[in-house]
């Protein structure tokens, strides 16, 4: 026979045994006799010969006495008569007790004394966990099964079904952690793939959505399904998640934007300092081809600037001016693209806005009843952050483009520029002897390298003013991850997984006889459970998945 799992004994001469270890409702039939240890089961404990009473016929020589007289005479008396007896002899009848069968003896006894003796500290670690194990698990395990348990574990349903299974999962889950079976999970493999920081990303999460915030919702949202919507169950569950949000999530948004307000006010002040360089710069360059145009009439006389490489020097030093005078329209530009920030500020500012606000009801009743707030994952719209975040963004890109193609512009233009202006200072004229054969007083040479210096204090440094306040600018802007495809921004939800593994040894029964054989060969037996431990499980039982909402991104 094969053993079986048994809770139950009755205390009737032959006891009931559950014979199958294959469901645990089996296993816990008349739990109720184990827990609490008022169970009781016999036991034989040896045997007897049953004695029975029977009749046997002896002869008695003197069965019946007879009585008679005789003469017994005396000198006085010599006709005195004295009484005689006689015995008749005849059979008795006798009663003797004989073997007439088997009495076998048995015992009560404690069912959980059984249970310890037969599997040392394990028995007790049974009859303490038995409620769990025969109130909690069947039940937990039968609601598994349902349809429903799919749709409530993934978080995929707000109906007034999965409000009520919810609370039945939480006293549940309370009773086999209250009971030793503790609640394990994923998290940090899910921490470690969806919520890491490696990679260069910067994860925001939100309140986490626990079975109990899952009820909540499901509770203050179930009623608009069927066209009964309660706004204060909705805005009292919004405002406690949104606020509990706020603290992890929204705050650190806030911070971040405030930086790049601050930012964008550096921003402004560098194109700012690029216009007034620009200013600087032209004051400066006007009064260059009077100065070089006073120079040459002073020192080139009689065609002494007429050798080839002076009149080459003299051409590019005009075109170096030429090429500087491009940058007139600097300074309009820089009007243009500061007008900008103040727009920039006020998306910002109004992002913050909408990070630190909590919605009115409103805009929840809308989101439910447009279906857009259906299953967990969608707890995302009601965090209106999550959706300004990645416009504002957007936004940013699009408004910074014009100060982005600006410093493309100029920056470009700004090298090859300050490359030419070079060439015009670094030319040293003692390698061109020949140029200067009718320059006997040296005249020509020292007007040259007077050129030279007028280009360096009025062209150069006013020009590498405005070049540097351009790459000034550039340098505050790559702090922001503005440029496209640049940021990589992404909101989800990360779930993992909860669940109990159920292993423990049980007591475990299979039936023994007990045979005895008595004087007179009277035979007899008795059938009684033998305790032995077996393993039970280890059997999963899993629990609905907790979220956690986030943003993260990362500047690539």
């Amino acid at each position: 026979m094969r053993p079986s799992s048994i809770f139950f004994l009755s205390s009737v001469l032959l006891p009931q045994v559950v014979v199958s270890e294959g469901t645990i409702q089996e296993i816990c039939n008349g739990i109720k006799n184990v827990w609490g240890c008022t169970a009781k089961i016999e036991l034989p404990t040896g045997a007897a010969a049953k004695m029975c009473p029977q009749k046997f016929f002896e002869y008695d020589n003197c069965k019946t006495k007879l009585k008679y007289s005789y003469l017994c005479p005396t000198w006085k008396q010599p006709g005195r008569k004295c009484d005689g007896w006689t015995c008749e002899p005849g059979t008795r009848t006798k009663w003797v007790d004989v073997p007439c069968g088997i009495i076998i003896n048995t015992a009560k006894v404690d069912l959980c004394g059984v249970v310890r003796g037969a599997m040392g500290n394990a028995g007790q670690q049974f009859i303490t966990k038995a409620g769990a194990v025969c109130s909690c698990l069947p039940q937990a395990l039968e609601m598994v099964g349902k349809d429903l348990f799919k749709s409530v574990q993934n978080g995929m349903d707000f109906s007034a079904a999965v409000s009520t299974m919810i609370q039945d999962i939480m006293k549940l889950q309370k009773c086999m952690v209250d009971n030793g079976f503790k609640v394990e999970d994923n998290k940090a493999e899910i921490m470690a793939e969806d919520l890491s920081p490696d990679g260069g990303w910067t994860v925001i999460p939100a309140a986490e959505i626990d079975i109990a915030t899952y009820g909540e919702l499901a509770a203050a949202i179930s009623p608009c399904f069927i066209g009964a919507c309660e706004p204060d169950l909705i805005r009292s569950f919004f405002t406690n998640y949104l606020t509990k949000s706020k603290e992890l999530m929204a705050d650190k948004i806030v911070v971040i934007l405030k930086e790049w307000t601050n930012i964008f006010a550096i921003v402004e002040k560098k194109i700012e300092s690029i216009g007034e360089a620009t200013e600087i710069l032209f004051e400066q360059v006007k009064m260059v081809p009077d100065k070089i145009e006073e120079i040459e009439e002073k020192v080139c006389k009689d065609d002494a600037c007429l050798g080839p490489v002076i009149s080459e020097y003299l051409q590019k030093v005009s075109q170096a001016i030429a090429t500087v005078q491009t940058f007139k329209d600097v300074k309009n530009a820089t009007e243009t693209i500061v007008e900008v920030i103040p727009k920039i500020v006020t998306l910002i500012g109004s992002t913050i806005e909408v990070a630190e606000a909590i919605p009115d009801v409103s805009y929840f009743l809308e989101l439910i009843i447009s279906g857009k707030l259906r299953k967990v994952e969608d707890i995302l719209e009601s965090i209106k952050i999550t959706n300004e975040l990645p416009v504002l963004v957007t936004k940013l890109q699009s408004s910074t483009s014009t100060i982005l193609e600006f410093i493309t512009t100029y920056s470009g233009q700004g090298e090859a520029t300050i490359a030419l202006i070079e060439e015009v200072l670094s030319t040293a004229w003692e390698g061109y002897p020949l140029e200067f054969t009718t320059d006997s007083s040296g005249n020509v040479r020292a007007g040259l390298i007077e050129i030279q210096s007028v280009i360096e204090t009025n062209v150069m440094v006013p020009f590498r003013n405005v070049t540097n306040s351009i790459a000034a600018l550039e340098n505050v802007l790559d702090t922001l991850p503005l440029k496209a495809g640049r940021v990589d921004l992404r909101a989800g939800v990360a779930s993992y997984r909860r669940w109990s593994f159920v292993s423990m040894d049980l007591p475990c029964t299979r039936q023994k006889r007990a045979t005895y054989e008595v004087v007179g060969g009277f035979r007899g037996s008795f059938d009684y459970p033998e305790f032995y431990s077996c393993r039970y499980g280890p059997k999963e039982v899993p629990w609905p998945n907790h979220h956690i909402p986030y943003i993260k991104f990362r500047i690539q």
